[in-house]
């Protein structure tokens, strides 16, 4: 007999082991519904924010691509607009003349108003005036 009641506390040893390891491992693994329901509900928002983002990252490159595009439109609207101006200024040549000097001379080959050297007197630093 005393080997059959070894055997049966062993046995309900055992057992209780195994329930007490049921209970530890159950509480620690699945924590209460209410936590599980916040992390679903913290998993879901941050889908969401992330799913936002994504949207607006594609709105904002699509905006920058139509004023990029604008922008292109633009710079060959203005050289054509440059090129046609100079197309006619070859056209017409008489419009491409100097400035005349109409400033009146003293004599014949005096430098006129417009010429560089006009009104500059040349002087020597080691003279006193």
């Amino acid at each position: 007999m005393s080997g059959l009641s070894g055997f049966i506390l062993i046995s309900l040893g055992f057992a209780a082991g195994l329930a007490c390891y049921h209970w530890l491992i159950q509480t620690r693994i699945s924590p209460d519904p209410q936590k599980n329901r916040v992390l679903n509900q913290q998993i879901d928002q941050l889908h969401q924010e992330y799913a936002e983002y994504q949207n607006n990252a594609d709105a904002h490159f699509n905006r920058s691509q139509e004023l990029l595009f604008d922008l292109k439109n633009s710079f060959n609207a203005i050289h054509d607009h440059f090129t046609q101006r100079n197309q006619i200024a070859e056209q017409n040549s008489d419009a491409l003349i100097p400035p005349k000097d109409y400033a009146p001379k003293k004599a014949a080959d005096e430098q006129g108003t417009l010429a560089e050297s006009f009104g500059l007197k040349s002087f020597d630093l080691k003279e006193k005036p």
